[in-house]
């Protein structure tokens, strides 16, 4: 059950959380059992290396908001990296 409805969500920062959250419970199932598990059969049962993986959640807003006024970027970017 934990596969199929809990999206992970360790070292995740509070404005990620709300882009994962707001990702409705079926389309999380359907991606956890139409790319993820497809995708996880290919690289670790059959060790293709060549497996990719397609993200379900694209941060690039979230990552914006982390740099500060200079462009530089702050302390849980770096992290991040």
């Amino acid at each position: 059950m934990i596969f199929l409805w809990l999206p992970e969500t360790k070292q995740r920062t509070l404005e990620e959380l709300d882009y994962v959250f707001a990702v409705p419970t079926g389309t999380f199932v359907k991606y956890q059992t139409g790319t993820w598990l497809p995708w996880f059969i290919q690289r670790y049962v059959f060790w293709r290396k060549d497996a990719k993986l397609k993200p379900l959640y694209h941060f690039e807003g979230v990552k914006e908001d982390l740099k500060d006024e200079g462009g530089n970027t702050t302390h849980q970017e770096e992290l991040r990296k």
